[in-house]
């Protein structure tokens, strides 16, 4: 089976992760910035008295611990 591809330049985000070709030829794939909005969006706000932004917020983040085992401890701690 073939599938013909096109190439639309180099990659920047999939999935919500940031790719970085480096200078030695190997990839780098960080959420770095999909956490950062993420802790952005609920700066100020009382979580608990908007239930549905706390699940919201609270999935991306048990998304991004997929990817991000160091946060998996408090991201399920708050689950």
């Amino acid at each position: 089976m073939t599938f013909s591809l096109k190439q639309l330049g180099q990659l920047d985000y999939f999935l919500g992760f940031e790719i970085k070709c480096l200078c030695d030829q190997s990839i780098l794939m960080t959420q770095t910035n999909n956490v950062r909005d993420l802790l952005h969006k609920t700066h100020g706000t009382d979580l608990f008295s908007e239930p549905i932004l706390f699940r919201s917020v609270v999935g991306a983040f048990q998304y991004a611990t997929l990817t991000w085992p160091k946060i998996s401890f408090v991201v399920n701690k708050v689950y």
